[in-house]
């Protein structure tokens, strides 16, 4: 899964074809997760070495450029759990992570109230506070690094009070985006027969028909 990576390879590829280069990390998680319950020691330090072979070969890349260094960037999803780890593990993480051309991390806080982040959290040994959350972001941006943040509102577990204490939380963070997901359980209702009673949000409401609306004019619609 997380296989020696071979930087140079990358590199002869990338700048072959390309003048600059914008990279985007497509992953559930862009580094090896450290922060799940039951790793072993040796498990979690051979994942940190593999992170810091992975910055360390990017950082080269990136003074490759002649003295461009902006002709490198990246961005990538990364558990939150997890960078908050790398992060106390390693002191200069944030630092090597700017030098590696990371532009943007995006991660998933879930939800504004700490209480509910910890139920949806339950296969995490430790689940991060609202503080921990901020002073992520905040450390972020002082070396450069914008943030995405995804949020779940609705649910078995929100109300409308507590929807309203996640917004508040993703406009009070500095988070840079918020990415809002609500949550809808379409299975649940298929499976078991139910009817969607009136007000909720049905699924044909989402299959828009793009062409219809694209190429019929606005005075005909």
């Amino acid at each position: 899964y997380y296989s020696k990576v071979n930087i140079s390879n990358f590199q002869e590829y990338v700048f072959r074809y390309h003048d600059a280069l914008h990279a985007q990390f497509i992953d559930d998680n862009v580094f090896p997760p450290i922060a799940a319950p039951g790793l072993k020691p040796a498990e979690v330090s051979a994942r940190i070495n593999w992170t810091e072979h992975f910055l360390e070969g990017l950082t080269k890349l990136r003074a490759s450029t002649d003295g461009k260094v902006e002709a490198f960037s990246w961005r990538g999803l990364v558990r939150l759990e997890d960078i908050l780890m790398y992060s106390a593990r390693s002191p200069d993480f944030f630092k090597k992570l700017a030098e590696s051309g990371c532009g943007l991390l995006a991660f998933g806080v879930e939800h504004g109230d700490a209480e509910v982040r910890k139920s949806l959290k339950l296969g995490s040994a430790s689940v991060p506070t609202n503080s921990d959350i901020c002073e992520l972001i905040r450390n972020l941006h002082d070396v450069g690094i914008y943030t995405k943040a995804y949020f779940m509102l609705g649910g078995a577990h929100d109300s409308e009070e507590l929807a309203n204490k996640t917004i508040e939380f993703a406009l009070n963070s500095g988070v840079d985006l918020a990415y809002f997901a609500i949550f809808k359980n379409f299975r649940t209702l298929r499976t078991q027969g139910r009817t969607v009673p009136d007000g909720s949000l049905r699924f044909s409401q989402f299959a828009f028909n793009l062409e219809e609306m694209i190429l019929t004019p606005a005075g005909d619609a």
